[in-house]
């Protein structure tokens, strides 16, 4: 994904009918080797940058929830953090730090409580044979 085309993220309210630039959302922060943290970043491109430590990309998870993460972060041989869902089912393997955010209007905006509550449906952790079944198939391909 081009990670330009995000824009930094908007929540329109119905308050007087004013559009409100948020300055910050509200993300789940996913560190390899370590727990989920809820936390607060500021929008914007470069922010989500620093967040995942270089260019991002987007994988599309249920509900409305997107997970970024670095774009090479096979490449740059970041560690293997967990597994997740996308919207459709299929399985993927997040490599490096990354985050999870809503979408909405096709803009990061932050989580909402119940969708920190349904993270764990779509945000794995990786058990000692996942990791070792992805261990030798990236070997493999070295």
């Amino acid at each position: 994904m081009d990670s330009g085309r995000r824009r930094a993220a908007l929540l329109y309210f119905g308050d007087r009918g004013k559009a409100v630039m948020i300055k910050k959302i509200r993300v789940a922060v996913y560190r390899a080797g370590r727990e989920m943290v809820v936390e607060e970043i500021p929008a914007g491109l470069a922010s989500y940058q620093g967040m995942v430590g270089g260019l991002i990309t987007e994988a599309t998870l249920a509900n409305n929830l997107a997970l970024i993460c670095n774009d090479e972060g096979i490449n740059l041989a970041l560690p293997i953090n967990r597994t997740y869902r996308f919207f459709n089912g299929e399985m993927g393997v997040a490599f490096g730090d990354f985050f999870v955010c809503r979408i909405a209007d096709a803009d990061y905006v932050g989580l909402r409580d119940e969708d920190i509550q349904k993270l764990p449906s779509v945000i794995d952790g990786l058990t000692e044979s996942i990791l070792n079944v992805l261990r030798m198939r990236l070997d493999s391909e070295a």
